[in-house]
């Protein structure tokens, strides 16, 4: 999900750095982490200009912006090495969390905006897909990561399900997994 990608924006600049990945593999992860960035910033400003116009149009900019960040995820899990550096990894886990938390009381503070539009059951639907979206990514980098930091990287991306788990479970979306 939405929460739970933010955590794999940090790898970007991880996987820079990783001797173990190749010059053109880092450059496509560069770019999909750039792109996965700005499109989290945008989502997060867009919550924030439909705090103060709650409108249907409104609401639509931030799902346009969702389909961009799946589109954005999927394209991203295509560009995954076979192997990175799992302290970096673990490290931009943890680095993120905060972040998390941040966009994701973003979104939980909106809700009552997406129920003014009739759009809360769209709004879990859009959820729900990003969260599976952010899954293939997630495993794809769990994948790369060498067993030894394996268990650190899935504490983290626990973690980060549990933000995300939240927000569904606000939006009374069912399925919080």
């Amino acid at each position: 999900m939405l929460f739970r990608s933010l955590s794999v924006i940090l790898l970007a600049a991880l996987a820079l750095a990783n001797p173990l990945v190749g010059r053109s593999e880092v450059t496509a992860l560069q770019k999909a982490f750039t792109g996965l960035t700005n499109t989290f910033s945008a989502v997060r400003d867009a919550c924030s200009v439909f705090a103060t116009n709650v409108d249907n149009a409104h609401a639509e900019d931030i799902f346009s912006l969702m389909g961009t960040l799946d589109s954005l995820l999927i394209n991203a899990s295509k560009v995954v090495p076979d192997v990175l550096d799992g302290e970096w990894i673990c490290d931009g886990y943890r680095s993120s969390l905060s972040l998390d938390h941040q966009v994701a009381d973003a979104f939980m503070a909106r809700k009552d905006d997406f129920q003014t539009v009739g759009l809360v059951n769209d709004t879990c639907l859009i959820f729900q897909e990003t969260m599976a979206d952010t899954s293939l990514l997630e495993g794809k980098l769990l994948n790369a990561t060498p067993d030894s930091w394996k268990a650190c990287v899935q504490r983290y991306q626990g973690i980060s399900r549990n933000i995300s788990s939240a927000v569904l479970k606000a939006y009374s979306c069912g399925s919080q997994e």
